[in-house]
């Protein structure tokens, strides 16, 4: 009989001590007891580490690991947790959410019942930070199929990377999934220079090599925090750039459809233009720029797909426009050196 605790649950905190009594409280309460806690603070410049003390104290599965210098980074503490974690599974249960009791219990279930599964996860409930108001994140992948995430499935992990994980991050939240550690530790771990995907490709990558369960159940609680990182990275560009790096990866290894392939252009088009177009967000000359340039070695139809764009939402503005768009469509499906000449007659015109 092993000493060693069957799950790791690692709880990174960076400046989260208004939610660390709900976050610990719910990890505590866990109705699956064999665990091992490792509560780790990146240098928090909050009151943090004067409240974990009291919130732990008579637990002795819990062990602090906190930092002298800030990481830099929270997958890079990630991979420091894993790195110290005895438990067979793992659960990063992020600072600022939240867990229902059973989540542990039903997420373990599916691991032992399945060796070849390498990550379970469970559906989770969104709440704005602001308001309070909850909802089931199940609507993040309704676009993907809106039945399919309406019941628990164990599929296999290359399977849903080469129809589903390919397109976007299907996985609601990081706090919603247990996983196996040698699996994590195979792939190298998280990345860490990477700021809003890097979880997206830990589970592109552990699926590559191991199948996925799924508990339709919302078992998670995760906030929308307005100013976050996710806000951030949509506003400056960041967003769209690594949504393309994204992609480039994903069509180098994985042996897709091209209608699968056309869909992941699809979508990364949409994350870089739908903020400009629709939501009235801008984005300096120098970053469109960028970003065109990166999409255009990934999207061979990049030219096409802005030329429809472009002359879709002039005449959503102009419907008197409405010719010119259906002009711009068939132009759109013209070779490119064909485009090309167009222009240049024009230009001379």
């Amino acid at each position: 009989m092993s000493d060693r605790p069957r799950v790791s649950v690692i709880i990174p905190n960076y400046n989260h001590a208004r939610y660390l009594p709900q976050r610990i409280a719910s990890v505590l309460n866990q109705t699956y007891r064999d665990t091992e806690v490792l509560l780790m603070d990146d240098l928090s410049t909050d009151n943090s580490r004067e409240i974990i003390p009291p919130l732990v104290a008579g637990d002795n599965r819990v062990r602090l690991l906190f930092n002298e210098k800030n990481s830099g980074s929270g997958y890079r503490q990630w991979n420091k947790g894993v790195l110290e974690a005895q438990g067979e599974y793992v659960w990063i249960a992020e600072s600022d959410d939240w867990a229902e009791p059973t989540l542990l219990e039903k997420l373990v279930e599916k691991l032992e019942a399945h060796p070849n599964v390498g990550v379970a996860y469970c559906q989770s409930w969104r709440i704005v930070d602001d308001t309070g108001e909850r909802y089931n994140n199940i609507v993040w992948t309704s676009d993907l199929g809106s039945d399919r995430w309406e019941r628990d499935f164990v599929v296999s992990g290359m399977a849903e990377c080469q129809r589903y994980l390919c397109q976007k991050n299907t996985v609601p939240n990081a706090s919603g999934v247990v996983f196996r550690r040698d699996v994590f530790r195979a792939v190298g771990g998280a990345p860490e220079g990477i700021r809003l995907s890097a979880d997206w490709l830990l589970w592109l990558k552990m699926l590559k090599v191991s199948d996925l369960a799924y508990v339709s159940e919302p078992l998670n609680y995760f906030r929308q925090v307005s100013g976050s990182v996710t806000d951030r990275t949509r506003r400056d560009g960041a967003m769209a750039r690594e949504t393309y790096e994204m992609a480039q990866w994903i069509l180098q290894e994985f042996d897709l459809d091209t209608e699968v392939q056309e869909l992941i252009y699809d979508k990364a088009f949409y994350v870089w233009t739908h903020p400009q177009f629709v939501q009235g967000e801008r984005l300096s000359a120098h970053r469109n720029q960028e970003i065109y340039r990166k999409a255009k070695t990934i999207d061979p139809h990049m030219n096409q797909r802005l030329m429809h764009r472009f002359a879709q939402e002039a005449a959503r503005k102009s419907p008197g426009l409405l010719p010119l768009w259906r002009i711009a469509r068939r132009a759109a499906s013209l070779p490119q050196r064909i485009q090309g000449r167009i222009l240049r007659r024009g230009r001379q015109g």
